[in-house]
């Protein structure tokens, strides 16, 4: 049983989930009732999302050893991943109970506050926890996430940087941090970092997901569609949003008819997903077929009648077919939804200019 425990570890540590989960089921085929392999497969069923699982593998844990410490933190920290509020924070105070100055403990209470927008009072308890703790690794990480929800942009870069600088890595930790690196501009260090993710924890495929989203901002198409394909190919419950951006790659490699499949994949799952009828729409008309991108720009429109974007796209799908007064109103709508939107004013000005109203286009360009 120790030898499977600690290959388990092992495979947990670099993100092999499935091998991990295979060696504790092997170390409980030979003790059901291990307190280690109970706690560990808690642990691994949380990282998987298997709140419910964990809630029962906890269960089990406390029938076979009443006694053991931590049951009541265990349950919080399930409730808490699952989105049961009001249970997390009632097993958070009998933890706290248990283990006033346990940092796990602490660090509960905290992210149960950092979810409930307290984060004054999540700041104050990670302080706390770093002041006796100051090399606690997951500290760092939601103390830098509490600095990025109070706008205190360059305290958490810091905090994430520190959290890395720490024995453990966590591929949360790399992501954010490659995250905060590509807002302040500086592209390199966030692909350096979201590369570093996806070497550290190769079956984790938010790095991969990361990084195409990174090459598609700076127009490096083939190595974002490369990324996605990967994302697809290797994981069983592919988020709706890889389809709709693996689908934008696709339209800017003029790869239509792909791309055309995935916005389908997306809007089977999302029905009325009103953003992606709007990256359809756009494709029917880059594809020619105005009658269906007219469709899907109105059914987008219905979907979501104050956002500027359905009425933005109808604007070019007008444009492109001469009908510039139709054009001119549709896109008027989308400047009447949201007057600081900079692309309508420049399509505005782009159809005054065909129209030959040169002062309303000056207007609108300046």
């Amino acid at each position: 049983t120790p030898a499977w425990l600690g290959s388990a570890r092992l495979y947990k540590e670099t993100a092999q989930y499935t091998q991990a989960m295979e060696d504790i089921n092997r170390a409980l085929g030979q003790q059901p009732t291990h307190e280690q392999a109970l706690r560990l497969k808690t642990e691994l069923q949380l990282t998987l999302r298997q709140w419910d699982r964990a809630l029962e593998t906890v269960d089990e844990l406390a029938s076979a050893h009443p006694e053991a410490t931590g049951i009541a933190y265990l349950r919080g920290l399930s409730y808490l991943e699952k989105g049961a509020l009001d249970k997390a924070s009632s097993y958070a105070e009998k933890a706290m109970d248990e283990s006033p100055k346990d940092a796990y403990t602490l660090l509960l209470a905290a992210r149960i506050d950092l979810v409930q927008e307290a984060y004054d009072d999540a700041l104050k308890a990670l302080n706390k926890i770093l002041r006796r703790q100051p090399n606690f690794s997951e500290g760092y990480h939601y103390r830098g996430i509490a600095y990025l929800k109070t706008g205190e942009n360059r305290r958490a870069r810091a905090d994430f940087e520190r959290a890395l600088n720490q024995e453990e890595e966590r591929p949360e930790t790399l992501l954010t941090l490659g995250d905060i690196y590509l807002s302040e501009g500086e592209i390199i260090r966030a692909q350096q970092t979201y590369e570093k993710a996806i070497h550290r924890f190769p079956q984790n495929m938010e790095g991969y997901i990361r990084r195409g989203e990174l090459y598609q901002e700076i127009q490096q198409y083939d190595s974002a569609l490369a990324d996605y394909d990967h994302v697809v190919a290797s994981s069983p419950n592919v988020p709706s949003q890889v389809y709709l951006e693996r689908g934008r790659t696709k339209v800017a490699l003029k790869k239509y008819n792909l791309a055309l499949v995935d916005f389908n994949q997306v809007l089977r799952r999302q029905p009325e997903d009103y953003m992606t009828y709007c990256e359809r729409g756009h494709l029917y008309q880059l594809m020619g077929n105005f009658s269906k991108a007219e469709d899907d720009l109105t059914h987008a429109q219905r979907i979501a009648p104050t956002s500027p974007l359905p009425t933005y796209f109808l604007a070019a799908v007008h444009q492109e077919k001469d009908d510039l007064q139709q054009a001119l109103e549709a896109i008027n709508q989308a400047i009447d939804r949201d007057s600081t939107y900079a692309l309508a004013y420049n399509r505005r000005g782009e159809i005054f200019v065909e129209m030959e109203t040169f002062e309303g286009a000056l207007r609108d360009f300046n």
